[in-house]
């Protein structure tokens, strides 16, 4: 598995299999990965999306473009000191016509506010940044979100307007 490190932080990037796991049994995964457990606090909604689109988007593209698995496969966010998942970030796959992608992250509620979601999203788009093809990274964040804009604002992203009702729009060019 490819992996990034921050000074605080490790993402991995798992393979088909290792998403398998999570999809199914995510303690076994964690133990697999030799991390401590830990149960991530995460609002319901997220939740619920998570398992689909692990279902529905990374393992059908993964399966399709195993060259580019990186591209499509969810990220985990694990924390060095503590060895534990505490979120997950990832793309909406290889870039568009336009060279655009969309990222999304998390970061579990008992690791807010400790700079932990910039430092993921700062070394995921440096990563991004050296990849052919790509010209602009974007994110979407619920308007008023303070914490979520504070993310993208210190990662270098600036924001464009309002792709639709309640979400504002944010860009990195690279």
């Amino acid at each position: 598995m490819f992996e990034l490190s921050t000074a605080r932080l490790r993402l991995i990037a798992p393979d088909e299999a290792t998403i398998s796991l999570l999809i199914e049994n995510p303690a076994e995964m964690g133990r697999q990965l030799g991390l401590s457990p830990v149960s991530l606090e995460l609002p319901e909604d997220f939740q619920a999306e998570l398992r689909p689109s692990l279902e529905e988007f990374c393992l059908p593209n993964m399966r399709a473009y195993p060259e580019h698995y990186l591209w499509f496969t969810h990220w985990l966010i694990i924390h060095q000191a503590h060895n534990c998942r505490i979120g997950g970030i990832g793309g909406s796959g290889l870039p568009n016509e336009a060279g655009e992608i969309m990222i999304g992250y998390y970061i579990s509620r008992d690791y807010e506010g400790q700079g932990l979601a910039t430092e993921a999203t700062t070394a995921f788009c440096q990563w991004l940044k050296g990849r052919a093809g790509l010209r602009t990274i974007i994110a979407t964040t619920p308007i008023g979100h303070l914490a979520s804009e504070r993310v993208l604002q210190k990662s270098g992203f600036l924001q464009v307007d309002c792709e639709e009702e309640g979400l504002n729009r944010w860009e990195l060019r690279v």
